[in-house]
């Protein structure tokens, strides 16, 4: 009898182990909603919910989230002047660029990239070196969606 009560928790620690990933989901950084603005603002709803779907994939394939807007030092100044403009234009971006944030990563908005893990605005910066040998997924707004062969 003894032998079984040691077993019981043992027994409810693998079975966690082996639910929990089936029902977990993907965690972000608390500010990646900056680096959605910073990275795609200017494609509306759906290109930033097309870029926020590239994180997500690549955080759910274990991969660097790469979000080079993040890395801006000059971020929080761009947050704060389109928060303002968006303000004068009846729109609050910061609120709409975290709830795209939270849908995407609970799973209430389908993929529009087709599995993509790397993007790029084509208009601005021309086709990169580094999607020679990917797939393109999807055109959005400005921005071509690459996925990994």
């Amino acid at each position: 009898m003894k032998k079984i009560f040691k077993l019981i928790p043992i027994m409810i620690l693998w079975a966690a182990v082996i639910v929990a990933p089936a029902n977990a989901q993907a965690a972000y950084p608390p500010n990646l909603w900056k680096g959605l603005m910073g990275e795609a603002l200017g494609d509306g709803r759906a290109g930033m919910t097309a870029v926020c779907h590239v994180y997500k994939n690549r955080i759910n394939r274990g991969m660097p989230l790469g979000c080079c807007a993040l890395k801006r030092k000059n971020l929080d100044g761009f947050i704060a002047r389109q928060a303002a403009y968006g303000k004068k234009i009846g729109r609050d971006y910061i609120k709409e660029t975290k709830s795209i944030v939270k849908k995407v990563f609970n799973g209430k908005i389908k993929d529009p990239t087709g599995g993509a893990d790397h993007y790029e605005n084509e208009k601005a910066f021309g086709r990169p070196y580094w999607a020679k040998h990917m797939v393109v997924t999807a055109r959005i707004k400005s921005h071509v969606f690459y996925k990994e062969k």
